[in-house]
């Protein structure tokens, strides 16, 4: 027998018989130091719960108690049918996030899952920063004392709302829905009437009423194959199909859009076109105008969660702006003033006011008038526009921490799909280091697209001349021409066929708008979106995986959403997201096998 498999002494703990410690905690203290010193190596299959019993003493559930806690501090796993093993070290931390001691002799943050909460970094729940919003808040409460007219925030105000706040989210919507300039003049945006704006608890308040007002049971939805979880959550709720419609990188396919449109099932099309939720992405103005034309034409209205719109300076006009008869608008203060003022503004057209205004009622009449009264003063005195600047720097803050760590893994950030993000200061001064440059992947639409055997072969030649070109056996090829797939996510990786995939695996890319609170992390093969977000959780990091955003019948990428402004402070950020692009280089443990 080779001497180097020969079987190793079982592993027998010592134990102090005078301790005043529980059994089940000495035996899970003595596993932490033989991993420590090097006794029980990586791997290790250790005693059956039987035979450790039998050994020491004592019940097997005191084996299993004491399995269990050395399995919460990340020191063991258990395989269904095979047995407990030592679990492989830890990835290696420059700056443990959890003190190293006996008891937790490798620093991992594993051994704390089931402490306080404030000890799990929450990069799951997509809310804006926290800028100083409560001081601002104080003083408007305080001016709001002062109204001689106060009472009229008491009394009940009609499913309409209070005149004054909806003029105040008639103007805030209408700061969107500027037509684009000409020959270099800004034109001014254009009123709308505040008859046709209601007043909701919030944007989803907002969608939920408009679903109502639109569908009955067993209607279909369209929406984005990667799409927001709260119309999913409503969907089911209200017991509606969703169909998901075919995206590239700029959005949703209007041809896919039309295509849906002509099956006849749906009631309406909810999208977010702006920082997309969760991938990023915000859909050109091209885009926009070849979408509404297809709206108008079946005359399907398009639902335009525009929440996210007013963060970047330069979005496209929406969608409204371009069929304002076919899209409800829909914009609230949750992402750019405070989530807990719960107030959104819906924007009707003409010919579905009455149905939506009649739903808002039968929901919940109006939103509160105190809040209502809150966000006004917000918009109109210029209180939002001030958090509004400071949210759009601390994005940027939060970006120049995000984008040096990823990048000195070795890991692409980009502001959208095949489109190199801008260079931070913090990555400008040397962080970011010398990589080799990848030929750029352009997205073929429908209209483009030829037959599917040219298609093929294109994306064959592509895939040999990238594959030469970063063997050094040939210079870069132009850039492959790739046909756009409804997988939910575009760039340099496409599953077009089994082929493409052996061919070209994918690589980790993480994509992030500068002025944008969510990040799209796309993971490299073998990682599944699902695997990660759990050995991510299971290291304190909690984010949100693929799936959680399907909402048809599609599957789901191989990749996360890290939302940036959750994390309280900049170090437990930085903290984080260095845990996440670590492990973007480890491996899969064995644990994921199934037997």
């Amino acid at each position: 027998m080779n001497p180097a498999r020969k079987k190793r002494p079982a592993w027998r703990p010592t134990i102090d018989p005078g301790a005043s410690t529980p059994l089940y905690i000495a035996i899970a203290n003595q596993l932490a130091a033989d991993v420590a010193s090097g006794k029980l190596e990586p791997y290790a299959r250790l005693p059956t719960h039987r035979d450790l019993a039998w050994t020491l003493g004592c019940t097997i559930g005191t084996i299993t108690r004491a399995y269990a806690e050395a399995e919460r501090r990340g020191l063991v796993h258990g395989e269904v049918g095979r047995g407990t093993y030592v679990r492989p070290p830890a990835i290696p931390y420059a700056d443990p996030i959890v003190a190293r001691s006996v008891v937790n002799p490798t620093g991992d943050p594993r051994a704390v899952m089931d402490a306080a909460p404030a000890r799990l970094i929450d990069l799951a729940m997509n809310w804006p920063a926290e800028v100083g919003e409560d001081e601002l808040l104080r003083r408007t409460l305080a001016d709001i004392a002062k109204m001689n007219d106060i009472n009229s925030l008491l009394e009940f105000s009609g499913r309409a709302g209070l005149e004054r706040h909806r003029a105040a989210g008639a103007r805030l919507l209408a700061r969107r829905q500027h037509p684009s300039p000409a020959r270099g003049k800004a034109a001014a945006a254009p009123a709308i009437d505040p008859a046709h704006v209601l007043i909701s608890a919030g944007t989803q308040h907002a969608l939920m009423v408009t679903l109502a007002a639109l569908t009955a049971p067993g209607d279909a939805v369209l929406v984005e194959d990667l799409t927001y979880p709260g119309v999913v959550s409503l969907a089911r709720l209200m017991r509606l199909r969703l169909k998901s419609i075919a995206c590239d990188g700029d959005g949703p396919l209007p041809g896919a859009f039309e295509a849906a449109c002509r099956v006849g099932d749906a009631r309406a099309f909810y999208m977010t076109p702006v920082q997309h939720n969760p991938t990023g992405r915000t859909i050109s103005e091209a885009r926009r105008r070849a979408l509404a034309r297809v709206a108008e034409m079946h005359e399907l209205p398009i639902i335009e969660d525009d929440v996210y719109g007013f963060f970047p300076t330069d979005a496209p006009p929406p969608i409204a702006a371009f069929a304002p008869e076919h899209v409800i608008h829909l914009a609230g203060l949750s992402k750019i003033g405070a989530p807990g003022l719960r107030i959104g503004f819906l924007r009707a057209p003409p010919r579905l006011a009455a149905r939506l205004a009649a739903a808002m009622a039968a929901a919940s009449w109006t939103a509160a008038p105190i809040a209502a009264e809150v966000a006004t003063r917000w918009i109109d005195e210029g209180v939002l526009d001030e958090i509004l600047r400071r949210k759009r720097e601390e994005a940027r803050r939060r970006y120049d921490i995000a984008a040096p760590i990823f990048r000195n893994a070795g890991v692409p950030v980009r502001a959208a799909s095949a489109q190199e993000a801008p260079a931070t200061a913090a990555h400008a001064a040397g962080g970011g280091g010398a990589r080799a440059q990848r030929p750029a992947v352009r997205i073929v639409t429908a209209n483009e697209r030829g037959s599917a055997s040219e298609s093929r072969r294109r994306l064959a030649e592509a895939s040999a001349n990238h594959l030469a070109a970063m063997k050094g056996d040939a210079p870069p090829a132009p850039a492959p021409t790739v046909a756009a797939h409804s997988d939910g996510w575009s760039g340099t990786h496409h599953r077009t066929g089994m082929a493409s995939r052996e061919a070209a695996p994918q690589k980790a890319e993480l994509i992030l708008p500068a002025d944008c609170f969510h990040a799209w992390l796309k993971l490299p093969d073998p990682w599944r979106a699902r695997d990660f977000a759990s050995e991510a959780e299971a290291q304190g990091v909690r984010l949100t995986p693929a799936d959680a955003f399907l909402g048809g019948r599609t599957d789901a990428p191989s990749a996360v959403r890290l939302c940036l402004g959750n994390a309280k402070t900049h170090a437990d950020l930085k903290r984080a997201l260095q845990v996440v692009a670590q492990l973007l280089a480890m491996p899969l443990a064995a644990a994921r096998e199934v037997v």
